[in-house]
């Protein structure tokens, strides 16, 4: 079912009967992309794991009104470990790329990483491009749950922000013997998970010491150098299937 975004207080959730108003945006979408559907109920979606069933309701000037009929828990929101992807920011579009497919494979948390070897500062502007990327992603994948957006931080300040969790990295080939051997031993299965993936000019030695000294595991991306985003995308993939969903 096509869901829309409702920005919503998490402390002041909606209940059955309550009115909301979409945005400018949403309502637009709603008016004009889905035009001549109205009558129906709606799904809306609020970025904290809950979605709601709406029908129409009287609104304000341009923007759509609803009253809510029901709100649940989405359970596919809370069930297996909870992943975050550390990545290095990358050119423009490229980590687009990463954001929008980071919300698609389920990540509850995404740290953009600044890097020695990076090529970009992430600039003014940037947080509020990634966070609609975001949300069109949630609207696009049937998610209800955005992922914590976090600033811009350096692999120590990541490190410490996944202190909690098992943690993964990923290398080019000819970085694996800075990056340990095999893997440790097993893992819970609620113990969160944490994959850092570094920029297309590599772990410098310093990062990758950081790294192994926090008791990250080497996660085999295949045999050959993959872009930043690509990384990215297969390792968050690989991910998941370690943990079994």
């Amino acid at each position: 079912m096509r869901q829309f975004f409702l920005a919503v207080d998490p402390a002041a959730v909606p209940r059955p009967g309550d009115l909301v108003t979409l945005d400018r945006d949403e309502s637009h979408h709603l008016q004009s992309v889905l035009r001549g559907a109205e009558g129906r109920s709606w799904c809306l979606v609020d970025g904290f794991g809950n979605r709601y069933e709406a029908k129409p309701a009287a609104g304000v000037g341009r923007l759509v009104g609803l009253e809510i009929i029901s709100v649940a828990r989405d359970p596919r929101e809370d069930a297996g470990p909870r992943l975050t992807l550390a990545c290095a920011v990358v050119k423009g579009k490229h980590f687009d790329l990463v954001v929008e497919k980071a919300v698609e494979l389920g990540a509850a948390r995404l740290l953009p990483l600044v890097t020695a070897r990076g090529v970009i500062e992430p600039g003014e502007g940037k947080r509020a491009r990634w966070e609609s990327l975001m949300r069109a992603a949630l609207k696009q994948s049937g998610r209800s749950r955005l992922p914590e957006l976090s600033e811009p931080l350096d692999v120590s300040a990541a490190l410490a922000a996944c202190a909690h969790d098992v943690l993964y990295v990923g290398g080019a080939p000819d970085e694996r013997p800075l990056l340990g051997g095999l893997p440790g031993g097993a893992v819970t299965d609620d113990a969160g998970r944490a994959l850092f993936i570094g920029p297309e000019g590599g772990w410098t030695p310093d990062e990758a010491a950081r790294l192994v000294a926090a008791g990250a595991r080497p996660l085999d991306l295949g045999p050959f150098t993959l872009r930043t985003e690509t990384a990215a995308i297969v390792g968050l993939a690989a991910l998941r299937a370690l943990a079994g969903s």
